[in-house]
């Protein structure tokens, strides 16, 4: 009978199989810890890389002069282009409709002034900041051959992603390159601007556009002609004391159809009317060759404002579509507006509004709504001599 086996060899095995999760540990952090040192020394290269690419988006050569003649953007799908034509920079692809050329400027600073640094430079990670993704805004600075080039005349391309949280900054790639800088202003904000929902970006904020010369320098005469009949106002310059101007007054006072039996209108509501003038806002834009279809002829109100600069401008109001909107148009533009029938009344407003004493301000609502145009005070020389 074979004696029993031996149990003497049963703490070796026991140790043999320790010793070797022991060695499988070690090998296993070995490699978790080299995994980590390579990651680290990437971030680092990275870093290094990113600090060491600080500066313009453009080179001082490209920035030199930058014969820009129009602009794309792309977004959601759709293309516009934005050019001069008639004088006016214009949305060619929104019935000609006038652009905001401060807000051009604004955005081909942004993106040809820009500093910063690079961000990133990893494809995979374009879409976490904006770039390759639904967000994904592009523009094209062109040149005078846009529209000849099959290519579009393109001088710089930028694909400009999300806004800098907590900042005044942005995402942007050129496009051909891999680099995602992070730059110091945000050109989001002219281009996801919009002065009603469904129009595109870049539009004048108002009926009556900034590159008339009596926008900037201020309405002197407003001549209304109602069917109930007409009225004018006009800006009459007055000396105040110094103290006076800096708690707020203002140096003239409005004169409600000046002649023999003229009277000082109320400041409130004349100063408010001008202002809205001048930011007359409006829901949609239609082609110019609608206006024959239009009731316009004759029109329910026309306007006329006279400024120390420029020519007059002639607003026509016509009566309403039956849809909450009226056509106003701006001969000056070549544009035909749609307002909402509230904004028509109030282009050509009764005559009472502007009574001595008279304390109604309805422009108020829409100056506070306003994101643009002045609302401080014009400040043109007197239009006429004193009368």
């Amino acid at each position: 009978m074979a004696p029993p086996a031996s149990r003497a060899g049963a703490p070796g095995l026991e140790a043999s199989d320790g010793v070797k999760r022991s060695l499988f540990f070690i090998v296993a952090v070995t490699l978790v810890l080299a995994l980590w040192s390579r990651t680290i020394e990437r971030d680092e290269e990275r870093l290094r890389t990113s600090r060491s690419r600080v500066g313009h988006l453009l080179t001082d050569s490209e920035r030199a002069d930058i014969p820009m003649a129009a602009l794309r953007v792309e977004a959601g799908g759709k293309s516009l282009l934005y050019g001069r034509l008639e004088g006016l920079w214009r949305c060619r692809e929104y019935h000609l409709a006038p652009a905001d050329a401060a807000a051009i400027e604004s955005l081909f600073k942004k993106l040809t002034q820009a500093e910063g640094m690079v961000h990133t430079d990893e494809v995979e990670e374009a879409s976490t900041y904006g770039i390759n993704s639904a967000e994904t805004i592009r523009v094209f600075l062109c040149g005078p051959r846009v529209l000849e080039d099959p290519a579009g005349d393109v001088l710089f391309a930028f694909d400009v992603g999300k806004a800098i949280p907590g900042h005044d900054g942005a995402f942007v790639r050129r496009r051909g390159t891999r680099e995602i800088w992070a730059i110091d202003s945000n050109p989001r904000v002219e281009l996801t601007a919009r002065v009603a929902p469904g129009l595109p970006p870049l539009l004048e904020r108002g009926c009556i556009p900034k590159t008339w010369p009596g926008w900037r320098s201020g309405f002197g005469q407003v001549f209304v002609d109602r069917p109930a009949g007409g009225y004018e106002l006009y800006r009459r310059e007055v000396q105040i004391d110094p103290a006076e101007m800096k708690a707020g007054a203002v140096p003239w006072v409005w004169i409600l159809d000046p002649g023999p039996n003229e009277v000082q209108s109320a400041s409130g509501p004349s100063s408010a009317y001008s202002y809205f003038l001048q930011q007359i806002p409006y829901r949609a834009i239609l082609p110019r060759e609608e206006r024959a279809q239009m009731p316009l002829d004759p029109p329910l109100a026309r306007v006329m404002l006279a400024a120390a600069e420029g020519d007059p401008l002639e607003v026509l109001v016509g009566r309403p579509l039956g849809d909450g909107t009226s056509p106003v148009w701006i001969a000056f533009t070549q544009t035909l507006f749609l307002v909402d029938d509230e904004v028509a009344e109030l282009i050509a407003p009764s005559k009472s509004l502007f009574a001595p004493g008279s304390e109604q301000n309805p422009w108020d609502p829409y100056l506070r709504q306003a994101s643009g145009g002045p609302l401080q005070p014009p400040s043109a020389p007197p239009l006429n001599p004193p009368r």
